[in-house]
């Protein structure tokens, strides 16, 4: 039986599994290696003794744990503690209560699975298909006809809501090329939308994007040395962010930009769908200003097709046109008072009555 036990102890002493048991007023009466290794401890004699609402988590408290023990013998869950160096750990937990055969609580045993890493991919996975859905509802918006504000609202709406930031702009190159207007954004204080203008040079944190031409992530702006943080971000406290350029047809339209006021380090998921949604926005411009464009082009035509046919209709000689069968297609008015003829007397019949004899005769 002795050897039993020393077997089961050193069983329990070498698993992987983190294991700790508790007396019956659940302070930690043992710990593994694995236990101490998955939280940080170096030696048991930091945690035997110990009340194990030292690990007090959320969103389920230890108390509550030690309760549901007390009631029903076992629990079975997920919570988040922390590691000795104040580091939160997302854990399952399995928890029994030992009872004596006359029902009398005498230990506990927990054993914990570090589900930190899972849990992370999880949520990353399932933001990645956020973002992308977002990007498709974009680029779908983008190819209805819907105008450029709209779409450029839209986006910044939903970049601050899916990243959960507290500040997020579209900035607008204007001429000379000096300045950028805030042209759309949420979290700014009122007034400045459409208003704002941040420097486009060098040593700022827009201009250095431009100039950069990559996105930009700022981690802490008061201690930024690339560049300096303009007003329109010092002045709402920001600390952290992503910029991007935003690409126009012949040169950048502007930047978009998200800003948290708390320091925090985004990931490349969260650069890549900030990109994402500026180069959705790029397309949707680069289109609205080619559109724009043949608009004026089809507009200075008509403009000079009407000038050319004010001058040939008002001239004083006679121009025509005739195709290879020898029929006039076109007459301007100048025939009927250098020959005599009006314009519907002309068109569609041959040439040849026009003629003299021996020219007629010629052709």
């Amino acid at each position: 039986a002795e050897r039993e036990l020393q077997i089961r102890q050193q069983t329990i002493d070498r698993s992987v599994t983190p294991t700790a048991f508790g007396d019956k007023q659940f302070n930690f009466a043992y710990v593994n290696q694995a236990f101490l290794d998955l939280f940080g401890f170096e030696s048991a004699d930091q945690v035997v003794g110990m009340p194990n609402t030292m690990f007090e988590a959320d969103p389920v408290s230890v108390s509550q744990v030690n309760e549901a023990l007390t009631n029903t013998g076992s629990w079975t869950g997920e919570s988040t503690t922390r590691k000795l160096d104040g580091t939160p750990i997302e854990v399952v937990l399995n928890a029994s209560l030992i009872r004596d055969d006359e029902g009398d609580p005498v230990y506990s045993i927990g054993t914990f699975w570090d589900v930190t890493d899972r849990n992370l991919a999880l949520r990353q996975a399932a933001e990645r298909s956020q973002q992308q859905a977002a990007v498709a509802k974009l680029g779908l918006a983008a190819l209805k006809d819907v105008s450029i504000d709209v779409l450029i609202d839209q986006a910044v709406t939903e970049l601050a809501s899916i990243l959960r930031v507290d500040c997020c702009k579209v900035l607008e190159l204007i001429e000379p090329g000096d300045e950028l207007l805030l042209r759309s954004g949420v979290g700014w204080q009122d007034g400045l939308v459409g208003h704002a203008h941040v420097p486009a040079e060098y040593g700022s944190q827009a201009g250095y994007t431009l100039h950069h031409n990559a996105p930009v992530i700022v981690e802490d702006l008061p201690n930024e040395n690339r560049f300096q943080g303009p007003d329109l971000l010092l002045n709402h406290k920001v600390i952290s962010g992503i910029s991007v350029v935003i690409h126009g047809s012949k040169r950048a339209f502007g930047v978009l930009g998200v800003h948290t006021c708390k320091k925090r380090l985004f990931n490349e998921d969260e650069v890549n769908f900030v990109q994402a949604a500026a180069n959705v926005l790029a397309d949707a411009i680069q289109r609205d200003e080619a559109e724009k464009q043949l608009l004026t082009a089809q507009e200075e035509l008509q403009v000079s097709e009407a000038k050319f046919r004010y001058i040939v209709e008002t001239t004083q000689e006679w121009i025509w046109e005739m195709d290879s069968e020898g029929m006039h297609t076109y007459s301007n008015p100048a025939i009927e008072s250098i020959l005599g003829y009006t314009v519907d007397e002309v068109v569609g019949k041959s040439c040849l009555p026009l003629m003299l004899e021996e020219d007629q005769e010629e052709n």
